[in-house]
Protein backbone atom coordinates (compact mmCIF):
# COMPACT_ATOMS: atom_id res chain seq x y z
CA UNK A 1 0.00 0.00 0.00
CA UNK A 2 2.69 2.59 0.99
CA UNK A 3 4.45 1.58 -2.51
CA UNK A 4 1.68 2.39 -4.44
CA UNK A 5 1.24 5.25 -2.99
CA UNK A 6 4.80 6.56 -3.16
CA UNK A 7 4.92 5.81 -6.41
CA UNK A 8 1.74 7.65 -7.39
CA UNK A 9 3.41 10.49 -6.19
CA UNK A 10 6.64 9.90 -7.93
CA UNK A 11 4.21 9.77 -10.95
CA UNK A 12 3.04 13.17 -10.32
CA UNK A 13 6.06 15.21 -9.46
CA UNK A 14 7.28 14.09 -12.97
CA UNK A 15 4.27 15.58 -14.71
CA UNK A 16 4.25 18.51 -12.93
CA UNK A 17 8.31 18.81 -13.64
CA UNK A 18 7.83 17.98 -17.15
CA UNK A 19 4.90 20.49 -17.42
CA UNK A 20 7.39 23.40 -16.17
CA UNK A 21 10.11 22.49 -18.48
CA UNK A 22 7.90 22.88 -21.38
CA UNK A 23 6.35 26.18 -20.53
CA UNK A 24 9.70 27.55 -19.93
CA UNK A 25 11.30 25.92 -23.75
CA UNK A 26 7.51 27.83 -25.22
CA UNK A 27 8.19 30.97 -23.55
CA UNK A 28 12.14 31.10 -24.39
CA UNK A 29 11.71 30.39 -28.43
CA UNK A 30 8.49 33.13 -28.08
CA UNK A 31 10.36 36.25 -26.45
CA UNK A 32 13.87 35.37 -29.21
CA UNK A 33 11.25 35.55 -32.09
CA UNK A 34 8.96 38.03 -31.99
CA UNK A 35 8.87 40.38 -28.66
CA UNK A 36 11.98 42.34 -27.81
CA UNK A 37 12.87 43.21 -24.44
CA UNK A 38 12.93 46.84 -23.28
CA UNK A 39 16.54 46.92 -22.55
CA UNK A 40 16.94 45.38 -26.52
CA UNK A 41 14.53 48.29 -27.87
CA UNK A 42 16.99 50.74 -26.39
CA UNK A 43 19.95 48.88 -28.17
CA UNK A 44 18.68 48.86 -31.11
CA UNK A 45 17.50 52.58 -31.15
CA UNK A 46 20.90 53.45 -30.22
CA UNK A 47 22.85 51.54 -32.44
CA UNK A 48 20.29 53.28 -35.56
CA UNK A 49 21.35 56.82 -34.43
CA UNK A 50 25.33 55.48 -33.82
CA UNK A 51 24.90 54.46 -37.95
CA UNK A 52 22.79 57.87 -38.56
CA UNK A 53 25.51 59.98 -36.99
CA UNK A 54 27.83 57.81 -38.43
CA UNK A 55 26.61 58.66 -42.01
CA UNK A 56 26.40 62.20 -41.35
CA UNK A 57 29.58 62.70 -39.71
CA UNK A 58 32.32 60.55 -41.76
CA UNK A 59 34.64 61.46 -44.13
CA UNK A 60 33.52 65.18 -46.27
CA UNK A 61 35.95 65.47 -48.43
CA UNK A 62 38.39 63.28 -50.58
CA UNK A 63 41.80 64.25 -51.11
CA UNK A 64 43.90 66.67 -49.08
CA UNK A 65 40.57 68.93 -49.35
CA UNK A 66 42.62 71.83 -50.28
CA UNK A 67 44.82 72.37 -46.97
CA UNK A 68 47.40 74.67 -49.10
CA UNK A 69 45.09 77.17 -50.07
CA UNK A 70 44.70 80.07 -48.15
CA UNK A 71 41.36 82.28 -48.57
CA UNK A 72 39.89 85.71 -47.56
CA UNK A 73 36.28 85.88 -47.43
CA UNK A 74 34.69 89.15 -47.89
CA UNK A 75 31.48 90.25 -46.80
CA UNK A 76 29.65 90.96 -50.33
CA UNK A 77 29.21 94.77 -51.77
CA UNK A 78 25.60 96.25 -51.83
CA UNK A 79 23.71 97.54 -54.48
CA UNK A 80 20.04 98.79 -53.91
CA UNK A 81 18.54 98.30 -51.00
CA UNK A 82 19.43 95.52 -48.97
CA UNK A 83 19.04 94.49 -45.21
CA UNK A 84 22.18 96.22 -43.37
CA UNK A 85 22.30 92.60 -41.24
CA UNK A 86 23.15 90.57 -45.13
CA UNK A 87 26.34 90.97 -46.18
CA UNK A 88 27.79 90.27 -42.88
CA UNK A 89 25.65 87.17 -42.74
CA UNK A 90 26.84 85.76 -46.26
CA UNK A 91 30.29 86.43 -45.02
CA UNK A 92 29.80 84.20 -42.04
CA UNK A 93 27.47 81.25 -43.31
CA UNK A 94 29.90 80.95 -46.34
CA UNK A 95 32.95 81.41 -43.55
CA UNK A 96 31.69 78.63 -41.87
CA UNK A 97 30.42 76.39 -44.85
CA UNK A 98 34.04 76.32 -46.38
CA UNK A 99 36.07 75.70 -42.87
CA UNK A 100 33.59 72.58 -42.33
CA UNK A 101 33.42 70.92 -45.50
CA UNK A 102 37.20 71.93 -46.65
CA UNK A 103 40.75 72.23 -45.31
CA UNK A 104 41.04 74.92 -46.87
CA UNK A 105 42.97 77.80 -44.38
CA UNK A 106 40.85 80.80 -43.92
CA UNK A 107 41.54 84.29 -42.96
CA UNK A 108 40.09 85.24 -39.54
CA UNK A 109 37.20 87.33 -39.98
CA UNK A 110 37.84 89.81 -37.06
CA UNK A 111 41.30 90.21 -37.93
CA UNK A 112 40.30 90.64 -42.19
CA UNK A 113 37.56 93.15 -40.80
CA UNK A 114 40.18 95.13 -38.84
CA UNK A 115 42.29 95.08 -41.31
CA UNK A 116 39.69 96.77 -43.83
CA UNK A 117 39.03 99.02 -40.99
CA UNK A 118 42.68 100.35 -40.69
CA UNK A 119 43.55 100.56 -43.71
CA UNK A 120 40.83 102.45 -45.19
CA UNK A 121 39.41 99.81 -47.83
CA UNK A 122 36.57 100.49 -49.34
CA UNK A 123 35.57 103.48 -48.31
CA UNK A 124 32.77 104.44 -51.13
CA UNK A 125 31.72 101.48 -50.48
CA UNK A 126 32.96 99.28 -53.08
CA UNK A 127 36.80 97.63 -53.19
CA UNK A 128 39.17 98.94 -56.03
CA UNK A 129 41.59 96.71 -57.16
CA UNK A 130 44.22 98.03 -55.80
CA UNK A 131 42.37 97.22 -52.04
CA UNK A 132 42.11 93.44 -52.87
CA UNK A 133 45.98 93.70 -53.97
CA UNK A 134 46.49 95.09 -50.54
CA UNK A 135 44.12 92.77 -48.39
CA UNK A 136 46.51 90.18 -50.08
CA UNK A 137 49.72 91.36 -49.69
CA UNK A 138 48.89 92.60 -45.86
CA UNK A 139 46.82 88.89 -45.17
CA UNK A 140 49.28 86.51 -47.30
CA UNK A 141 45.88 85.35 -48.88
CA UNK A 142 46.31 83.12 -52.15
CA UNK A 143 42.73 84.03 -53.03
CA UNK A 144 40.03 86.23 -52.07
CA UNK A 145 36.40 85.81 -52.27
CA UNK A 146 34.20 88.52 -52.98
CA UNK A 147 30.65 89.44 -54.48
CA UNK A 148 28.06 91.73 -54.53
CA UNK A 149 23.99 91.02 -53.29
CA UNK A 150 21.58 93.16 -55.10
CA UNK A 151 17.73 93.36 -54.75
CA UNK A 152 15.64 92.86 -57.37
CA UNK A 153 11.59 93.00 -57.83
CA UNK A 154 9.84 91.94 -54.96
CA UNK A 155 11.58 89.94 -52.17
CA UNK A 156 14.52 88.54 -54.87
CA UNK A 157 17.91 89.00 -54.96
CA UNK A 158 20.69 88.06 -57.28
CA UNK A 159 23.71 86.77 -55.23
CA UNK A 160 26.91 87.23 -57.25
CA UNK A 161 30.45 85.88 -55.97
CA UNK A 162 33.68 85.34 -56.99
CA UNK A 163 36.65 84.21 -56.21
CA UNK A 164 40.28 85.47 -57.81
CA UNK A 165 44.15 85.55 -57.24
CA UNK A 166 45.11 88.07 -55.04
CA UNK A 167 48.36 89.11 -56.97
CA UNK A 168 47.02 88.71 -60.56
CA UNK A 169 43.11 89.29 -60.03
CA UNK A 170 42.81 86.19 -62.39
CA UNK A 171 39.33 84.53 -61.78
CA UNK A 172 39.56 80.70 -60.17
CA UNK A 173 35.97 80.66 -59.59
CA UNK A 174 32.85 82.48 -59.77
CA UNK A 175 29.08 81.63 -58.80
CA UNK A 176 25.81 83.88 -59.68
CA UNK A 177 22.18 82.86 -58.79
CA UNK A 178 18.74 84.52 -58.36
CA UNK A 179 16.55 83.79 -55.30
CA UNK A 180 14.54 84.97 -52.40
CA UNK A 181 15.79 85.98 -49.00
CA UNK A 182 14.20 82.70 -47.60
CA UNK A 183 16.74 81.07 -49.59
CA UNK A 184 19.82 83.05 -47.99
CA UNK A 185 18.11 82.95 -44.57
CA UNK A 186 16.58 79.68 -42.59
CA UNK A 187 18.85 76.76 -43.88
CA UNK A 188 20.95 79.24 -46.30
CA UNK A 189 19.87 76.59 -48.96
CA UNK A 190 21.21 79.12 -51.81
CA UNK A 191 24.44 79.85 -49.66
CA UNK A 192 25.21 76.46 -49.37
CA UNK A 193 24.79 75.41 -53.18
CA UNK A 194 27.23 78.39 -53.72
CA UNK A 195 29.48 77.22 -51.14
CA UNK A 196 29.20 73.29 -53.05
CA UNK A 197 29.98 74.95 -56.64
CA UNK A 198 32.80 77.30 -55.16
CA UNK A 199 34.53 74.34 -53.72
CA UNK A 200 34.44 72.16 -56.68
CA UNK A 201 36.13 74.88 -58.65
CA UNK A 202 38.53 75.45 -56.66
CA UNK A 203 39.38 71.42 -56.16
CA UNK A 204 38.04 70.44 -53.36
CA UNK A 205 36.10 66.86 -54.30
CA UNK A 206 33.33 66.51 -51.44
CA UNK A 207 32.01 63.02 -51.12
CA UNK A 208 28.33 62.24 -51.87
CA UNK A 209 27.77 62.42 -47.69
CA UNK A 210 29.61 65.75 -47.53
CA UNK A 211 27.70 67.09 -50.59
CA UNK A 212 24.22 66.23 -49.33
CA UNK A 213 24.99 67.69 -45.69
CA UNK A 214 26.49 70.47 -47.24
CA UNK A 215 23.09 71.14 -49.44
CA UNK A 216 20.57 70.37 -47.39
CA UNK A 217 22.05 72.84 -44.59
CA UNK A 218 21.97 73.27 -40.53
CA UNK A 219 19.56 74.88 -39.13
CA UNK A 220 21.80 75.15 -36.00
CA UNK A 221 24.63 76.93 -37.61
CA UNK A 222 22.61 79.48 -39.58
CA UNK A 223 20.51 80.53 -36.46
CA UNK A 224 24.44 81.02 -34.64
CA UNK A 225 25.30 82.89 -37.54
CA UNK A 226 22.65 85.04 -37.22
CA UNK A 227 23.42 85.38 -33.51
CA UNK A 228 26.67 86.72 -34.23
CA UNK A 229 25.37 88.79 -37.15
CA UNK A 230 23.55 90.29 -34.34
CA UNK A 231 25.74 91.06 -31.16
CA UNK A 232 28.25 92.32 -34.17
CA UNK A 233 25.46 94.99 -35.41
CA UNK A 234 25.12 95.75 -31.76
CA UNK A 235 28.65 95.94 -30.71
CA UNK A 236 28.88 98.80 -34.13
CA UNK A 237 25.50 100.31 -32.91
CA UNK A 238 26.98 101.13 -29.35
CA UNK A 239 30.30 102.27 -31.15
CA UNK A 240 28.56 104.68 -33.24
CA UNK A 241 26.80 105.78 -30.02
CA UNK A 242 30.15 106.18 -28.28
CA UNK A 243 31.69 107.83 -31.17
CA UNK A 244 28.35 110.19 -31.44
CA UNK A 245 28.43 110.69 -27.26
CA UNK A 246 32.07 111.62 -27.91
CA UNK A 247 31.55 114.57 -30.30
CA UNK A 248 29.18 116.26 -28.47
CA UNK A 249 30.55 119.30 -26.49
CA UNK A 250 30.73 120.12 -22.82
CA UNK A 251 26.87 120.87 -21.60
CA UNK A 252 27.00 124.51 -21.23
CA UNK A 253 26.86 126.09 -17.45
CA UNK A 254 22.84 125.52 -15.96
CA UNK A 255 23.02 129.21 -15.28
CA UNK A 256 22.91 129.99 -19.29
CA UNK A 257 20.43 126.69 -20.29
CA UNK A 258 17.93 127.60 -17.68
CA UNK A 259 15.06 128.93 -19.33
CA UNK A 260 14.25 131.13 -16.15
CA UNK A 261 17.49 132.86 -16.35
CA UNK A 262 17.72 135.35 -18.25
CA UNK A 263 21.84 136.35 -19.12
CA UNK A 264 22.08 138.60 -22.28
CA UNK A 265 23.25 142.00 -23.87
CA UNK A 266 22.03 144.52 -26.30
CA UNK A 267 21.21 147.53 -27.94
CA UNK A 268 18.12 149.25 -28.69
CA UNK A 269 17.09 152.58 -30.49
CA UNK A 270 13.38 154.64 -28.57
CA UNK A 271 12.39 157.75 -28.10
CA UNK A 272 10.94 159.68 -24.40
CA UNK A 273 8.47 161.73 -26.86
CA UNK A 274 10.56 165.00 -25.31
CA UNK A 275 14.23 165.69 -24.10
CA UNK A 276 15.76 163.22 -25.42
CA UNK A 277 13.77 162.40 -28.07
CA UNK A 278 16.24 160.50 -29.54
CA UNK A 279 17.63 158.04 -27.05
CA UNK A 280 20.32 154.88 -27.79
CA UNK A 281 20.61 152.30 -25.20
CA UNK A 282 23.31 149.71 -24.72
CA UNK A 283 21.88 147.22 -21.61
CA UNK A 284 22.95 143.61 -20.45
CA UNK A 285 21.44 141.54 -17.99
CA UNK A 286 22.72 139.35 -14.79
CA UNK A 287 20.70 136.22 -13.81
CA UNK A 288 21.82 135.09 -10.75
CA UNK A 289 18.61 134.25 -9.12
CA UNK A 290 16.01 132.34 -10.82
CA UNK A 291 12.70 133.85 -12.47
CA UNK A 292 14.66 137.84 -12.28
CA UNK A 293 17.57 139.42 -13.53
CA UNK A 294 19.79 142.45 -12.85
CA UNK A 295 19.71 144.99 -15.99
CA UNK A 296 22.95 147.37 -16.32
CA UNK A 297 22.61 150.03 -18.86
CA UNK A 298 23.79 153.37 -20.68
CA UNK A 299 21.45 155.43 -22.34
CA UNK A 300 22.86 158.21 -25.11
CA UNK A 301 19.78 160.76 -25.65
CA UNK A 302 19.62 163.63 -28.48
CA UNK A 303 17.64 166.24 -29.70
CA UNK A 304 15.85 168.39 -26.77
CA UNK A 305 12.79 169.71 -28.94
CA UNK A 306 13.42 173.43 -27.63
CA UNK A 307 13.46 175.84 -30.59
CA UNK A 308 16.45 177.90 -29.11
CA UNK A 309 18.89 175.14 -28.39
CA UNK A 310 21.73 174.70 -30.86
CA UNK A 311 22.63 171.23 -29.57
CA UNK A 312 21.48 168.98 -26.51
CA UNK A 313 22.96 165.57 -25.23
CA UNK A 314 22.34 163.82 -22.22
CA UNK A 315 24.08 160.41 -20.77
CA UNK A 316 21.68 158.27 -18.15
CA UNK A 317 23.65 155.22 -16.52
CA UNK A 318 21.11 152.62 -14.55
CA UNK A 319 20.39 150.14 -12.94
CA UNK A 320 17.04 148.02 -12.57
CA UNK A 321 15.99 144.64 -10.49
CA UNK A 322 13.45 142.73 -12.44
CA UNK A 323 11.37 140.09 -12.03
CA UNK A 324 11.26 137.65 -14.85
CA UNK A 325 8.39 135.44 -16.31
CA UNK A 326 9.45 133.15 -19.33
CA UNK A 327 6.82 132.05 -21.79
CA UNK A 328 9.19 129.00 -23.59
CA UNK A 329 12.03 128.64 -24.39
CA UNK A 330 12.51 131.57 -26.58
CA UNK A 331 10.11 134.08 -24.66
CA UNK A 332 9.46 136.19 -22.03
CA UNK A 333 8.11 138.74 -19.77
CA UNK A 334 9.64 141.08 -17.43
CA UNK A 335 9.02 144.31 -15.00
CA UNK A 336 11.09 145.70 -12.11
CA UNK A 337 12.55 149.04 -10.81
CA UNK A 338 15.32 150.75 -10.59
CA UNK A 339 17.08 153.96 -11.15
CA UNK A 340 19.46 156.19 -12.71
CA UNK A 341 21.68 159.62 -12.56
CA UNK A 342 21.06 161.87 -15.99
CA UNK A 343 24.16 163.91 -16.69
CA UNK A 344 22.71 166.15 -19.48
CA UNK A 345 23.41 169.19 -21.09
CA UNK A 346 21.67 172.62 -23.53
CA UNK A 347 23.81 174.93 -25.77
CA UNK A 348 22.14 177.68 -26.34
CA UNK A 349 24.00 181.04 -28.17
CA UNK A 350 24.54 182.86 -25.15
CA UNK A 351 25.33 179.95 -22.64
CA UNK A 352 25.22 176.17 -21.22
CA UNK A 353 22.85 174.86 -19.16
CA UNK A 354 23.92 171.81 -17.35
CA UNK A 355 21.53 169.58 -15.79
CA UNK A 356 21.82 167.09 -13.77
CA UNK A 357 19.29 164.30 -12.44
CA UNK A 358 18.59 161.66 -10.11
CA UNK A 359 15.78 159.45 -10.98
CA UNK A 360 14.15 156.34 -10.04
CA UNK A 361 12.85 154.26 -13.24
CA UNK A 362 9.96 151.38 -13.76
CA UNK A 363 10.14 149.35 -16.54
CA UNK A 364 8.27 146.67 -17.98
CA UNK A 365 9.02 144.71 -21.35
CA UNK A 366 8.90 141.98 -23.42
CA UNK A 367 11.47 139.03 -24.63
CA UNK A 368 10.44 137.23 -28.61
CA UNK A 369 12.64 134.62 -29.79
CA UNK A 370 15.14 135.46 -27.53
CA UNK A 371 16.17 137.93 -29.59
CA UNK A 372 13.96 140.80 -30.19
CA UNK A 373 13.44 143.22 -26.44
CA UNK A 374 10.39 146.42 -26.50
CA UNK A 375 10.44 147.84 -23.40
CA UNK A 376 9.08 150.90 -21.79
CA UNK A 377 10.00 152.95 -18.49
CA UNK A 378 8.18 155.19 -16.99
CA UNK A 379 11.05 157.98 -15.22
CA UNK A 380 10.22 160.70 -12.50
CA UNK A 381 12.50 162.56 -9.97
CA UNK A 382 9.97 163.44 -8.08
CA UNK A 383 8.86 166.70 -9.91
CA UNK A 384 8.19 165.69 -13.26
CA UNK A 385 8.16 162.09 -15.01
CA UNK A 386 9.76 161.30 -17.95
CA UNK A 387 8.95 157.79 -20.35
CA UNK A 388 10.76 156.02 -22.98
CA UNK A 389 9.84 153.56 -25.45
CA UNK A 390 12.30 151.62 -27.09
CA UNK A 391 12.83 148.04 -29.07
CA UNK A 392 16.32 146.14 -29.69
CA UNK A 393 18.46 143.82 -30.34
CA UNK A 394 19.26 141.04 -27.63
CA UNK A 395 21.48 138.00 -27.70
CA UNK A 396 20.68 135.44 -24.84
CA UNK A 397 23.13 133.28 -23.38
CA UNK A 398 22.57 130.14 -23.56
Amino acid sequence: MKVSVTRAYFHIFSLILAAVVFQACTSTGTSSETTPTADEAIISAQGAFGRLEAATSGSLYTGDGGENIRLAILAPQIQGVVPAYLPGYIQGSLYNNFNKYSAINLIDRQYLDTIIAEQNLAANGRFSDSDYISIGKITNAQFLLSGTIQKLSGDQYSLQLSIINSSTAVLRASFMKNGYLTQLEGRGTLLNEAAAELLDQLGVQLTETGLQALLVGNTSTVEAEAERIRELAERQAQAQRERETAQIPPPVPTMFTDPARFWSIGVSAGTSFAAPWAIGTIRGTIAPLRYSFLELGFDYGMISGIEDAEFYYSLYPFAHYTLFLPFAQSAGWYAGAGGGYMLAEYTFPEEKIPVNIFALDVTTGIILWNMLNVSYTLRTNFKSANNKMSIGYTYRFR
